[in-house]
């Protein structure tokens, strides 16, 4: 576009073709383009003296900006030529060059502008003085020319004026009018050349002689020449400066969007209010626009989703462009700040439950691309293996979903180690940090954690569990999946024995396997022999008579330190069944105490004052006997329980702090120097009471 002209008119004649429509009707609106700026009301006022800063009013001669004049004295005098070149009088006034020494004179108006023209009488004379401006015209558009003028002043004249307009000099025949009132012209002109001629003529109309003392002043107010603009200007295109590379349209951002307007006026006039509607012209309005200048604005979209802009524009005219029609005044820009979603979280662990079909949607711009771990995926369709994975998920506007998640869907059941009847821990493994679950026969659950290396134990009760009982458990890792049951039985185990005198404190044989005292170990089994003592009555002299012998106490080794004491001898049963039907403890001796083939005849085996002892409740004690026993012959009972009796562990020893147990040798039985004698019992404990 043309710059504005801070100047608008010169002083410079050219020839031009030139036509005149005389008229005051209200102009055709046109564009323009050129060096008037462009308005509907005054758009360039010619200079005058007043208004040239480098006038000099000390000077004899000088030259008048824009404005050049002409004058002359005698009747039917040819019209000379207009000249710039002024000689300079007293009071603030210049004279006008012309025919016959002519007495005409100008003098710039401070203050309200314009230019005053004083005209003397002479003898015999018909005085006149003319002003010439050039316009610069636009071939073809349309202008309003305004002036005024008055005659402020004047002594024994006939004042009349005369104006034109013309593309030639010499000018043609002007029409004269007599001068009655002030002027106030307005005359609309169409210019086909780019320079027209304006002229303001004044004139004594009178043609008697008069003895010189007749004058007359007009006062020519500033003269406007307004160029009538009706050409609307256009938006010729649309740029999108940021952010960078990006077109609108089909595609997508995902950052607030300016796009650059330029507007242009084929005729120079400045584009001057913009306006912007997202609504396909239904309003219109100022919101987002910025950085307006003659030559374009910037508009601002930070809305979400499509926005289809519109651009329209003003000139100083009035003149409006169409948006419809104007080829840079549409665009489509898409926002989507938005970042896709899925429904798999950062940092998650999914089980077998929570590990299904990724799934991934973007409401706006759509989705583009996809990956699992660099491979292309489609929603819905990928379960991630276990293991640790990353999905990529990036719209068509670019933004990004990144989860980094893992996926364990498989856990093995645990492992329960061996279970007894008097175990006081479950233990076994299971997956590393996982929860391990045990489901007791009551239906009670215990629950601990794994260890790092997998392993687990759990404390329980002593004489919880019981034979054939049993334990199930199951095993859920930190993904939450949970293993299937695993399932242990409970077995029966050999019961320690205890010191009968303290049932407190655990006792063991000194030498089990000894093969000249072997303990042979006690029953595995809920309802269980745990111990019986070796009965051992020392040597003795032989003797023809009747002599009893007392059995020597029994020698045990204590658990805790290993040390061996003496305690009475004994037996030990243990009752560790849920049903508590009782019991019978019975025993049987084999056969008469032989050394080789000797037998020691009529010997007699007696157990005598047993003595019940046991850490659990006196409530469910058995009942315990004296026996002697018969070489050979029947069992013997040595304790019951009836039902609901003798559960827990029971010793029943002969003796406290010396033996009961005796053995009655007659004195007429043989006996074997040397000789060694023994016999066996067995032990007999039978699930039901006497």
């Amino acid at each position: 576009m043309v710059k504005k002209r801070k100047r608008l008119f010169k002083a410079i004649v050219l020839a031009s073709i030139f036509v005149i429509i005389m008229s005051v009707t209200k102009p055709n609106e046109l564009g323009v383009k050129g060096l008037l700026k462009p308005t509907t009301t005054e758009a360039a006022t010619f200079p005058n003296l007043f208004q040239n800063s480098t006038f000099n009013f000390d000077s004899q001669t000088t030259t008048f900006p824009n404005w050049t004049f002409v004058s002359y004295l005698n009747r039917g005098q040819e019209l000379g030529p207009y000249s710039p070149n002024f000689e300079g009088q007293s009071g603030g006034w210049y004279k006008v060059f012309g025919e016959v020494d002519p007495q005409s004179y100008v003098k710039p108006i401070s203050g309200i502008g314009g230019i005053l023209l004083k005209v003397f009488n002479t003898v015999d004379s018909q005085e006149f003085v003319g002003m010439k401006q050039t316009i610069n015209t636009i071939p073809g558009q349309t202008y309003t020319l305004k002036f005024s003028f008055n005659l402020i002043e004047h002594k024994y004249t006939k004042p009349r004026y005369s104006w034109l307009l013309s593309d030639t000099l010499p000018s043609p025949v002007n029409e004269w009018k007599d001068y009655t009132d002030p002027e106030n012209i307005t005359y609309t002109f169409t210019a086909i050349g780019t320079t027209v001629n304006f002229r303001i003529l004044f004139e004594d109309g009178g043609h008697e002689a008069i003895d010189g003392s007749g004058y007359q002043i007009f006062q020519v107010f500033p003269v406007s020449v307004t160029l009538i603009d009706a050409q609307a200007p256009k938006i010729t295109d649309a740029i999108i400066t940021i952010p960078e590379d990006y077109t609108g349209g089909t595609s997508w951002t995902n950052k607030n969007t300016t796009i650059h307007f330029t507007a242009t006026d084929d005729y120079g006039v400045d584009p001057t209010s913009y306006e912007v509607s997202t609504n396909n012209g239904a309003t219109w309005n100022k919101d987002g626009l910025s950085n307006a200048t003659s030559t374009g604005v910037d508009y601002t979209v930070s809305t979400q989703g499509t926005t289809n802009i519109q651009i329209r524009v003003k000139d100083d005219s009035g003149n409006q462009s169409n948006p419809e029609t104007d080829p840079g005044a549409k665009i489509t820009v898409k926002i989507d700040k938005e970042p896709p979603i899925t429904n798999y979280a950062n940092g998650q662990l999914y089980n077998s439950n929570t590990a299904t079909n990724i799934t991934f949607s973007d409401a706006l711009s759509g989705i583009d691309t996809a990956k699992l771990n660099g491979t292309t995926i489609t929603s819905g369709t990928i379960n991630p293996d276990d293991g640790e994975h990353t999905l990529v998920i990036t719209d068509l506007a670019g933004n990004q979903t990144i989860r980094h998640f893992t996926v364990d869907k498989t856990i093995l059941p645990p492992v329960i180690n061996s279970i007894t009847d008097i175990s006081t821990s479950i233990t076994g493994t299971a997956e590393a940090s996982s929860t391990v679950r045990i489901i007791l026969p009551d239906q009670s659950i215990l629950t601990t954690i794994t260890e790092t290396d997998g392993s687990y134990s759990v404390s329980i009760p002593p004489r919880t569990l019981y034979e054939g009982d049993v334990v199930r458990a199951t095993a859920t890792d930190i993904a939450g999946n949970t293993s299937t049951e695993t399932f242990a039985t409970v077995t029966a185990e050999t019961k320690n024995p205890v010191d009968p005198t303290n049932p407190t404190n655990p006792v063991e044989p000194v030498n089990p396997t000894d093969p000249n005292n072997p303990h042979e170990p006690g029953t595995k089994s809920s309802l269980s022999i745990d111990y019986v003592s070796n009965f051992n009555f020392g040597e003795h002299e032989i003797s023809g008579s009747n002599e009893v012998y007392t059995a020597q106490l029994d020698q045990v080794k204590q658990t805790s330190d290993g040390s061996v004491i003496q305690v009475p001898n004994f037996i030990q049963v243990t009752d560790h069944r849920r049903a508590k039907t009782g019991w019978k403890l019975s025993v049987q001796q084999n056969e008469q105490f032989k050394s080789g083939n000797n037998e020691l005849s009529g010997a007699v085996l007696k157990l005598t004052d047993p003595i019940l002892n046991s850490t659990t409740d006196e409530q469910y004690k058995p009942v315990a006997k004296t026996v002697t026993l018969v070489p050979g012959g029947g069992a013997q009972d040595v304790a019951f329980a009836d039902e609901g009796k003798g559960f827990g562990t029971w010793t029943i020893s002969y003796g406290l702090n010396s033996s009961n147990v005796t053995l009655f040798v007659p004195g007429g039985a043989y006996k074997e120097v040397g000789a060694k004698y023994k016999t066996t019992l067995t032990w007999t404990l039978a699930d039901t009471p006497l």
